[in-house]
């Protein structure tokens, strides 16, 4: 004889938790980017890391935190991105560079996160900024 359960569905946490609120208090630097790459959410970890102030980044185009020399490449992987969305790491065996407010350089790993929120698709960029590996580029 088989026996069939039944399980009941409830929340795991009664308190309303957002997707913002839990990525404010991620350890690395977290922004929210829709797939036209407009900056939705930037927690104040990745404000401070990239030399913003809080509330700079929203709405901001994401290519404005990529260095010139590489913006147009990634204006067509984030396109593509959209075509293929899975969770992966951004650059797999690439230096990746994010460029601060102040015009310097950062290294980082950025990891891409697709999550489906209604008939919208945003993309969790995680952003893990290397330690003393800041850079000053000067233009000649």
């Amino acid at each position: 004889m088989t026996q069939t359960w039944l399980i009941e569905r409830r929340p795991i946490c009664a308190i309303p938790v957002t997707l913002e609120s839990v990525l404010a208090q991620a350890a690395d630097a977290a922004l929210i980017v829709n797939e036209s790459g407009t900056v939705l959410f930037a927690s104040d970890h990745a404000c401070q890391a990239l030399k913003y102030a809080p509330g700079e980044l929203h709405g901001q185009s994401v290519e404005l935190l990529i260095p010139e020399r590489f913006r147009l490449a990634h204006i067509g992987h984030r396109l593509r991105f959209t075509d293929d969305r899975r969770t992966r790491p951004m650059g797999a065996g690439l230096q990746l560079f994010a460029l601060c407010k102040d015009g310097s350089e950062c290294r980082v790993d950025v990891s891409l996160n697709p999550v489906q929120r209604g008939l919208e698709t945003l993309i969790v960029v995680t952003i893990h900024v290397r330690e003393g590996n800041s850079l000053t580029l000067s233009v000649k």
